[in-house]
């Protein structure tokens, strides 16, 4: 299991095979405040591993900064990822300063 840590926050990052929701719909990812954690899908590709890790993210930032009723906005939140991927994810950052550790997104991809 991995850890990464938002805004001094560590969560546990889990791989899942098959992720629903309480309602049975399938998932990519989910963010569980409680628990510390977010899950996400193994076995994606490394874009959409990104892009999903990304989005998990923004709804941490979100209800940790108190704007729990715009975390729950997935037009928001996908908005936020379309920007942000570009931004962060399609560019060169330079040696040394990823976004997400690549060793982190390397699991996810292999669903280790």
């Amino acid at each position: 299991m991995s850890t990464i840590r938002i805004a001094g926050i560590p969560y546990d990052l889990v791989l899942v095979q098959d992720l629903v929701d309480k309602h049975g719909t399938e998932l990519d990812g989910m963010f569980r405040e409680a628990a510390q954690e977010m899950r996400v899908r193994s076995g994606m590709g490394l874009d959409y591993t990104r892009r999903t890790l990304v989005h998990e993210i923004i709804h941490s930032i979100l209800v940790n900064t108190g704007h729990t009723e715009q975390s729950e906005n997935e037009n928001l939140i996908a908005a936020l990822v379309f920007g942000l991927a570009a931004t962060f994810l399609d560019c060169e950052n330079g040696p040394g300063h990823p976004l997400i550790d690549p060793a982190l997104l390397d699991l996810a991809v292999k669903g280790a």
